[in-house]
């Protein structure tokens, strides 16, 4: 018995070392992400980031709502196309007037809405599918049928999807740290969205700091993170065939910060599985990478590239 009690306060001592360790590891990857991104966003005259440890919340979709770009009306006889995405199909940066869905309205006539969040990815679009609200506004302010669903993919959305918290390196104004609800495919594509129990958040909060966590980020690759995103598009395809009955599932891809696309191969899936996967600068006619079409802050598109890619999204979607 006495050995025992020994074996335990030796691994508690190891886990606690261990802790405090991954604890200053973590702190000062932190510092020098800050210290280098800080330097380079104040020359962008962009928001600077501080490292901290904070509480943990439980992410509330029902709060992005009122983030919604407008709806875009159009002919009540073409139906309705809805838009998915984050901050490239939101429009950060520009006018109502000048974002992807409202130039597409415009130029063709079909109703436009604008579901996406800025920082969002496809986890955001299955919280609306999910959503009985969703429906309702729809089914009360469109015209039928939903005809098309139009998801913006950056390379950035792999990132999204791996792990339910958000970096140790937060924005400086934030006071918490968010959890997403846990999201679960089975074999036949239906999806499942857990919540965390309450009881447990004060211990998400002191989990955020340990190294299991970090290396939990790293260890992914690119086709794990792929094999996951097939996965939650695939859910998403089964709930827009069902409550939409059947509508074109297109995936636009556009370059992000990182230069990248989508590989090959992962294509190459979503195609086999029923999507149109489309190439913005294959829509535009030309490529949409250098900062004649992006925006001040040298990321986002900005209005001229979103008008060239509409005027050929208008014969994909006719």
């Amino acid at each position: 018995m006495k050995k025992i009690k020994i074996f335990f306060i030796n691994m508690l001592l190891i886990i606690l070392i261990m802790e405090f360790l991954s604890f200053l590891m973590i702190r000062q990857d932190s510092i020098e992400f800050v210290s280098s991104f800080n330097e380079s966003a104040k020359k962008n005259k962009q928001n600077t980031l501080s490292y901290k440890y904070a509480p943990v919340r439980v992410f509330d979709q029902k709060k992005l709502v009122e983030k919604r770009r407008d709806i875009s009306f159009g002919d009540k006889d073409k139906g309705t196309v809805v838009f998915f995405g984050c901050s490239y199909m939101f429009g950060a940066g520009l006018k109502y007037e000048e974002t992807l869905p409202y130039v597409f309205n415009k130029m063709s006539g079909i109703t436009a809405v604008n579901m996406s969040i800025s920082g969002g990815s496809i986890l955001n679009t299955l919280n609306d599918l999910m959503d009985d609200d969703f429906y309702k506004r729809i089914k009360r302010d469109c015209p039928e049928p939903v005809r098309d669903i139009v998801y913006l993919y950056i390379n950035d959305h792999l990132n999204r999807i791996i792990n339910p918290y958000l970096s140790s390196v937060i924005p400086i104004d934030r006071e918490f740290y968010q959890i997403n609800p846990f999201y679960d495919v089975d074999d036949e594509n239906n999806l499942h969205i857990k919540n965390p129990p309450k009881y447990l958040l004060p211990f998400y909060s002191l989990f955020i700091t340990k190294a299991y966590y970090y290396f939990y980020r790293q260890k992914f690759s690119e086709e794990t993170k792929e094999e996951k995103m097939l996965k939650l598009f695939k859910a998403a395809k089964k709930i827009t065939d069902k409550k939409f009955n059947n509508p074109n599932f297109i995936i636009l891809v556009y370059k992000d910060g990182s230069h990248y696309g989508m590989h090959k191969d992962f294509m190459e899936k979503l195609e086999a599985n029923g999507f149109k996967v489309i190439d913005s600068e294959d829509l535009a006619g030309h490529e949409l990478d250098s900062l004649k079409w992006r925006g001040e802050d040298k990321e986002h598109p900005n209005a001229a590239s979103f008008y060239d890619v509409a005027k050929n999204l208008t014969k994909v979607i006719k």
